[in-house]
């Protein structure tokens, strides 16, 4: 549930094992969670404006966060470091945004260095 290696105090690990709302099953519990963190995220950023809150794993918010900023022509340097990076280029592929082949790499392949650019 949380981007590792990490480590998670036992005050986290007891957050988790809160019941909480499901938007499938207790969509009332679930709205007054919504929109009280809507109202608590209004409060902290000072914004007064409409707030959306990306319900999903990580990489929803990341592909949400790539559609919102990134146009057609827009440049993304993203090192393929490992699953995550693989993913992150995968993620600018599908955002209808190129990729140049050179920063593709074989996953398998990632522990070695690339060489200069010339």
């Amino acid at each position: 549930m949380v981007p590792g290696p990490t480590s998670m105090t036992a005050t986290v690990r007891q957050a988790y094992a809160d019941d909480v709302g499901s938007p499938d099953v207790e969509l009332d519990e679930f709205a007054s969670d919504y929109f009280d963190l809507e109202e608590s995220l209004k409060r902290l950023l000072s914004f007064d404006g409409s707030i959306a809150i990306g319900s999903g794993e990580g990489m929803a918010c990341l592909w949400g966060a790539l559609k919102s900023v990134l146009r057609p022509g827009d440049v993304v340097v993203s090192g393929a470091n490992g699953i995550y990076g693989q993913v992150r280029c995968e993620l600018v592929s599908g955002a209808c945004l190129h990729v140049d082949s050179h920063t593709r790499r074989d996953l398998r392949t990632w522990r070695k260095g690339l060489a200069p650019l010339s």
